[in-house]
């Protein structure tokens, strides 16, 4: 039997509103919230600029996490990939 899981979807209608910077504070809400997280990235540029985000985003706080593709363990995980 799995764990439950909970995907949540955001529209982003405001003008001015940074898709990667909200991304961020929801990975940080979450895990402070002791959930894990899988972030599902739209290719290795956008994966690349979440990793160089998550490091002070929110600033002042650090979001532990690490991308798939490098094999890191963190709570929070950047991929590529859809889970099978």
């Amino acid at each position: 039997m799995s764990p439950a899981c909970q995907v949540d979807f955001y529209v982003l209608a405001a003008p001015g509103v940074c898709a990667s910077e909200l991304a961020c504070r929801l990975c940080l809400k979450a895990w402070e919230s002791g959930h894990r997280i899988a972030l599902l990235a739209g290719g290795e540029a956008e994966a690349n600029e979440l990793d160089s985000l998550m490091w002070d985003c929110p600033p002042g706080r650090f979001l532990p996490h690490g991308q798939d593709s490098r094999g890191d363990a963190a709570p929070v995980r950047i991929t590529t990939r859809a889970a099978d």
